[in-house]
């Protein structure tokens, strides 16, 4: 090998390590919790947030930290914040949405703590918001962007939805056996009706806490019009009275009745 193309090899290295990137980067993590059966300390169906952010490697300077609500309300009382080790010399300061670090060292952590609600139940994922994060580090200004993705699947829109496709599943059901159906199977009839009745209030007092009255009440105020269909096939008098006893508990229910009166007005 001659002397210039070791000159050349070893030449070809130095500036390879000259050009290795050095380690700069923060180390960035969330959780989202989403309340969807309202157990939390918390109002609602919150979705609980929460943000953890050390320096890697080295030590980071002025941090700024831009919460941007895309898809869920953030509600600005439930901000909170914390460092680790608790007597690290980190100060945090927060304005509006954004917070502010004045540095953080190697082995320290920042956790930034808050609650947002869905904008719509109506989709199984959101985004809850993007996070921008800029920052000085080994003298380059620096910046991270997250998205905060939320599966929401088990919101009350969903449990809901799949309550009434059973109940349709059912009316389906009942309407194929209408034809030439004697007076036991219209007794078999009723006793599905009574079986969806029950699991229909059983499902509307489980979520109690979650229910929009209007929107309850509709459906309260569609299901009284399903039993009146039925009405008209039964010429049994007694199954009729039990039919019409259920149909006046449904419409004592505050639900049904604030419905009825903002339909009645429209």
């Amino acid at each position: 090998m001659s002397i210039k193309v070791l000159e050349f090899i070893l030449l070809s290295v130095l500036l390879a390590c000259l050009f290795i990137p050095v380690d700069a980067r923060i180390n960035f993590n969330y959780t989202l919790n989403y309340d969807h059966d309202g157990t939390s300390q918390y109002f609602g169906e919150e979705i609980r947030v929460k943000l953890v952010i050390d320096p890697g490697a080295n030590e980071v300077r002025d941090m700024r930290i831009d919460i941007l609500e895309d898809e869920a309300l953030i509600d600005d009382t439930s901000f909170e914040e914390a460092k680790y080790p608790a007597g690290a010399p980190v100060n945090i300061t927060r304005v509006g949405h954004t917070f502010f670090c004045d540095r953080l060292g190697v082995g320290e952590s920042i956790a930034l703590m808050f609650n947002a609600y869905p904008k719509t139940e109506m989709r199984e994922e959101i985004n809850v918001a993007d996070v921008h994060i800029t920052y000085t580090q080994l003298g380059e200004r620096l910046e991270n962007k997250e998205k905060l993705k939320a599966r929401i699947a088990d919101s009350y829109y969903f449990k809901l939805e799949k309550a009434e496709e059973e109940i349709n599943r059912l009316k389906e059901e009942i309407s194929s056996m209408e034809s030439g159906m004697k007076m036991a199977k219209y007794v078999g009839v009723v006793g599905f009706i009574f079986i969806i009745i029950c699991a229909f209030f059983v499902f509307l007092w489980y979520n109690e806490k979650k229910r929009r009255s209007i929107y309850i009440g509709e459906k309260l105020y569609d299901f009284c019009e399903f039993l009146e269909g039925i009405k008209k096939e039964i010429k049994e008098r007694d199954l009729i009275r039990r039919i019409e006893d259920y149909e006046n508990d449904i419409k004592m229910r505050k639900e049904y009745q604030e419905y009825e009166g903002r339909k009645s007005r429209i």
